[in-house]
């Protein structure tokens, strides 16, 4: 027999193992299936309070097992020997510590251990009689989908088909609850939908939109019919000294209330033209009437359940699995930006050509102007006030305009031009540069920015004061002597 502490040392033992055949892998496998229960549940309960620390020697263990029974094709007499004890081995390690450890999930080894110890109960437990497996995969997938964010970290990892072998190879999706299947459906769904790595697969989640959309569309008709009913209980019929007391006016209204109430139960479900094209969609016959409600929603649920197969066949997916870390820990993952091409650096939502009614001077925009431009683009109205004040620069009238609102002086002066009907300033100056339009050097105009943050344009004031000592003479002389 074997006390937990001894199987501690036999499993921090394996890290110092090198090219033994698997022997010290052997020796606490004996060690741990000839256990105590426990001494088992101290040994793993060790594991699963420091997890992190064993998790490395852990998966190298397990992973020698799977190869063990699963890879190598164990003999019968080897096969007999060790299936009952190390089903419940396997049972006890997926209970206490995977279970347990769900919020480290995201650590690479622990999808491969999840994924080594669902493939070697499945192996060893008796499928005879496999009421205890069916527990034990209901147990764990309800642990999965409560602890937020798990399921979409393990189902997108490299070993998430794991889940999908529960599901389906197993048969266990007609033993989990269906509420809970649900819940699955969605988060994977949410996974490949927003995906840019598949956007040209929207065609096969159609079946899953349509059963979300009609459940929606239809639950809501399901809600009418119950108030309906409780507003036929709380209606009760009026007491015949009562009835001989109402008025004309007050029995017709009466009436009518409850002809209309009993025929919005008995008409047909009025459907939209889009729910029409899901049903279509699903090749499911039109709803007749409320009361067949509650056994169309049953018939749509589980549509929509056996849809996560097609959406599971997404899966694994890198670009998945990073969306899933970043929601699962934002503080610990983050979505870096998607590479921008180069040709969208330097778009604007305008283009400088012979139609754009500049005047003889050219423009030249700086970099953060562009970008400041390109954070207009959803405004056009600002982009066409912003276009046509450039228009007015370009003109070369700038008093006319009165353009020059001299903000520093020094050296080369710098104005700023304040757009009516916001805040935005366009920072510009005289300057001397390549242009494009007449292919060689000539003096234009230099736009620095399109903002209203004062801050950014007191910094860009202040990097341009240092900017414009160190322009030559000649510079300097050409630009004064086309600003007078």
């Amino acid at each position: 027999m074997a006390d937990g502490r001894l199987l501690i040392e036999l499993l921090e033992d394996l890290t110092k193992s090198q090219n033994d055949d698997g022997q010290k892998h052997d020796a606490l496998l004996e060690h741990c299936l000839g256990a105590s229960e426990s001494d088992l549940d101290e040994f793993l309960e060790d594991i699963s309070s420091s997890l992190i620390t064993y998790l490395p020697t852990l998966q190298i263990f397990i992973s020698h097992l799977y190869k063990k029974f699963l890879k190598a094709s164990p003999s019968l007499n080897l096969q007999a020997r060790w299936k009952t004890s190390l089903d419940k081995f396997v049972s006890l390690l997926i209970t206490i510590v995977i279970t347990n450890n769900l919020h480290n999930s995201d650590i690479p080894d622990f999808g491969e251990l999840f994924h080594n110890c669902i493939e070697l109960l499945w192996w060893a437990g008796n499928k005879d009689n496999n009421n205890r497996l069916k527990l034990i995969f209901q147990s764990v997938f309800s642990a999965i989908l409560n602890a937020d964010g798990v399921l979409g970290v393990l189902v997108s990892g490299i070993h998430g088909r794991c889940l999908k072998r529960i599901l389906f190879d197993f048969n266990m999706i007609v033993q989990i609850e269906q509420e809970k299947l649900l819940k699955a459906v969605d988060i994977v769904a949410a996974l490949v939908e927003k995906c840019s790595e598949h956007e040209n697969d929207s065609s096969r989640l159609s079946v899953y939109k349509a059963c979300t959309a009609l459940l929606k569309s239809l639950r809501s008709h399901q809600n009418l019919e119950e108030i309906l009913l409780v507003n036929r209980k709380n209606s009760l019929p009026p007491m015949l000294d009562d009835m001989v007391k109402l008025d004309e006016e007050s029995r017709t209204h009466h009436w009518n209330r409850k002809r209309a109430t009993s025929n919005l139960h008995n008409n047909l479900v009025l459907l939209s033209t889009e729910d029409e094209q899901h049903l279509a969609k699903l090749g499911m016959s039109r709803l007749q009437k409320l009361s067949d409600l509650p056994h169309f929603l049953r018939d749509l649920e589980r549509k929509k359940i056996n849809s996560i197969q097609v959406l599971m066949e997404f899966l694994p997916c890198a670009s998945c699995h990073k969306q899933a870390l970043v929601y699962f820990s934002p503080n610990k993952y983050f979505l870096e930006e998607e590479p921008v091409p180069s040709d969208f650096l330097y778009r604007l939502p305008f283009e400088f050509n012979d139609g754009d009614r500049l005047g003889p001077w050219d423009i030249l925009l700086s970099e953060n102007t562009i970008k400041d431009l390109q954070k207009l683009e959803p405004t056009p109205e600002v982009v066409r006030a912003v276009m046509k004040k450039l228009g007015h620069i370009s003109s070369g009238k700038w008093d006319n305009y009165e353009l020059r609102c001299t903000v520093r002086t020094s050296t080369i002066p710098v104005y700023e031009v304040a757009l009516p009907d916001n805040d935005l300033k366009i920072l510009w100056q005289v300057d001397y540069g390549f242009s494009i339009r007449k292919n060689s050097l000539t003096q234009l105009i230099k736009i620095w920015a399109v903002t209203d943050i004062k801050e950014r344009i007191d910094k860009i004031l202040e990097t341009l004061s240092i900017v414009h000592q160190v322009h030559t003479s000649k510079h300097l002389c050409v630009v004064k002597q086309t600003d007078r």
